[in-house]
């Protein structure tokens, strides 16, 4: 079966850039958006908005070719509900940096998992090393951490599900199923603050959250992980939490500690290394 064109026809490198650049500008955006809806009516605008766009630009025609299909579609679909509520939720007490640095977890556990040699075990060790380093030593608060921990659980399975989805549906039809599910089991939790969208200034946050934090990342996930090993993947979005470090320097004034620093810098050799010495895989179809 031939893919409908898709933008992984992109560098992977460049893919997982624009992916973290995106999120974390969707990330911050959705802080003000969450003061006026709160978590649960944040997390449901960005997977429901996320959905429209997606089906509205790129018209998706999902064809469900089996069961086992459907059923990985509809897995995609809770883990990315339950995923985005967790993590703004950790945003909200821990901090963008921190909740960005624990989720990390995730990606670090698929990628020891998936390792297929010395090397991938290697850049794993290092930008978990890292990761210590940028989260520092400090009081942090006990809901924020289970919170930040349950969304390292479902990135980790976001990132398996997301692979085999890609694989098993054309173009972005399988995330569009994905997010139409995501919505639906959403929305329940999010009927009470469905009032909150009246306002227009409202509804553009959530626009721009959904856009910057769920569509671009996602479509970008999955042309990445069409190219990338998972793995490697896994261990490139080690640059999230130094993105995050640099973003609260420069936008926050939040200056970083020499060990932090030093963290910064195992992240991005992990990240870089794994993915410069890693061979491509080949896109099937």
């Amino acid at each position: 079966m031939s893919r409908a064109p898709t933008p992984g026809a992109a560098n992977p490198l460049v893919l997982v850039a624009v992916q973290m650049l995106s999120l974390q500008v969707g990330a911050a955006v959705a802080v003000g958006l969450m003061a006026h809806v709160g978590i649960v009516g944040a997390a449901f605008a960005r997977v429901a908005l996320a959905c429209a766009v997606v089906g509205l630009l790129l018209r998706p025609r999902p064809r469900v070719a089996d069961r086992r299909s459907l059923l990985l579609a509809t897995a995609l679909g809770v883990v990315i509900a339950v995923m985005n509520t967790a993590y703004f939720g950790a945003v909200v007490h821990l901090g963008l940096g921190l909740a960005t640095t624990i989720e990390f977890l995730g990606p670090f556990l698929v990628g020891l998992v998936s390792a297929r040699q010395a090397a991938d075990l290697l850049w794993s060790m290092v930008a978990a090393a890292g990761v210590v380093l940028i989260a520092g030593v400090g009081e942090v608060s006990g809901t924020g951490l289970a919170l930040g921990l349950l969304a390292a659980g479902c990135r980790a399975g976001y990132i398996v599900l997301t692979r085999a989805v890609g694989d098993l549906f054309d173009g972005a039809s399988g995330l569009f199923v994905a997010l139409l599910v995501g919505t639906v089991v959403a929305a329940p939790f999010a009927v009470g603050t469905f009032p909150g969208f009246g306002d227009v200034g409202v509804l553009g946050l959530a626009a721009a959250v959904a856009v910057l934090s769920s569509a671009v990342p996602y479509l970008c996930d999955m042309a990445s992980l069409r190219k990338l090993r998972t793995s490697s993947f896994s261990v490139l979005l080690a640059l999230s939490p130094a993105v995050s470090a640099l973003a609260g320097l420069v936008l926050l004034g939040q200056d970083l500690s020499p060990p932090q620093w030093c963290g910064v810098g195992a992240v991005v050799l992990a990240g870089a290394a794994s993915v410069l010495t890693a061979p491509r895989v080949e896109e099937t179809g």
